[in-house]
């Protein structure tokens, strides 16, 4: 299995964030290859269709990079920052709650906010 990274951009102006389906700016999915995780990513409510002319798309799918799949543990931002250590940009006041949700496999969805230190 491998983590695999969706990063929300801000399509209109705004950030999607539902707590309930453990939405917000980044989506971590644990899969066994990118195809699973952009279908579990369809079914939370990512929408790889959303977007406007001003920013572009707002969700962009996994891809398996060379065969090697996503990451060995749940990676953000910029490719090589491990969740546990990412604290969420200033500018983002309208997310109060989590930055980050991490979907396992085995179902659990764990939410990280602003004072994010340690994965559990």
């Amino acid at each position: 299995m491998q983590f695999y990274e969706f990063r929300q951009l801000n399509t209109g102006g705004r950030f999607v964030y539902d707590p309930e389906r453990g939405i917000t700016k980044h989506v971590v999915i644990e899969a066994a290859s990118a195809d699973e995780a952009n279908r579990r990513a369809r079914e939370i409510g990512l929408d790889f269709d959303d977007e406007d002319n001003c920013c572009g798309q707002r969700w962009v799918p996994a891809e398996d990079f060379d065969g090697s799949g996503g990451y060995d543990e749940p990676i953000v931002e910029d490719g090589c920052t491990p969740a546990r250590e990412l604290v969420p940009d200033a500018g983002d006041d309208e997310l109060k709650g989590a930055h980050i949700f991490v979907h396992y496999a085995d179902g659990r969805v764990q939410p990280h906010a602003v004072s994010l230190h340690h994965l559990a």
